[in-house]
Formats: structure tokens, C-alpha cells, sequence
């Protein structure tokens, strides 16, 4: 006669576990199932569990003063275009190579002020939804 010494289950979610024998599995067998997901929601860290409930002091203000911030920004990148069109500038090499210089400057600020705009926008409109 054989005997055996260890139990191979087939979960529901079509995982195979090994028991040391049968009342391992009954115990197992008693115990609520943990799905995947809640298995790794416990071993997330706790900061990052509970989501922030509204924009902070500091992305509040951020939020409310940006739209201006991006409307001088645009007049400065404008102000720096139009100084890179002056037919003045066009002949002398280094004042052109200077005036582009500040234009792409002022064209990245507008971009990074344009995705933290973005950036607060979406969170804002997140916290709205719920």
C-alpha cells in the first residue's frame, strides 16, 4: 500500500496548493478565500491606501494663481518672438542666436506651467467625482 504524503488542490482562481495533509487543507478550506487584489492591497504602504481628500493649502494656490501665470507667460513668449522677427537681429549672428536662446526658454516655461496646470486639473476634477 501507497500512502501519500502531501495534498495538490486546484484553487477556484486555477492555482494549484500544496498541503502538508488533509486537515491542513480543511482548515484552509474553512478559512474565507483573499483574492489576488486583496492580497495586494495589504502589502501596499499605508501613505499611499488613502488617496488625499482635496487639493493641498499649497496646490490650492497653486491651482487659483496658474491661469494668470500662464497668460504672462504667453505674452513674455510673444514678447520674445517678436524680438526674434526684428530685421535688426537678423544680421547680427550672436543677438540672434541669443534671442532664440530666450524664446525656447520662454516657450519651455509656458509647456511646464501648461502640464502643471494639467496636472492640477485632473486632480481637482478626480476629487470632484467622488
Amino acid at each position: 500500500m501507497i500512502a501519500a504524503t502531501t495534498i495538490l488542490a486546484f484553487e477556484p482562481n486555477r492555482t494549484l496548493t500544496q498541503y502538508a495533509d488533509y486537515g491542513q487543507w480543511e482548515q484552509a478550506q474553512r478559512q474565507p478565500p483573499k483574492s489576488a487584489t486583496a492580497a495586494a492591497k495589504d502589502t501596499r504602504p499605508a501613505a499611499q491606501s488613502a488617496p488625499k481628500k482635496k487639493l493641498s493649502y499649497l496646490e490650492a494656490r497653486e491651482y487659483a494663481s496658474i491661469e494668470q501665470r500662464i497668460t504672462e507667460a504667453e505674452q513674455r513668449l510673444q514678447s520674445k518672438r517678436t524680438a526674434l522677427e526684428d530685421p535688426a537681429i537678423a544680421s547680427d549672428g550672436p543677438k540672434l542666436v541669443a534671442a532664440q536662446g530666450e524664446m525656447e526658454s520662454a516657450q519651455n516655461d509656458l509647456d511646464k506651467l501648461f502640464a502643471r496646470w494639467a496636472e492640477l486639473q485632473e486632480k481637482a476634477e478626480s476629487l470632484s467625482r467622488r
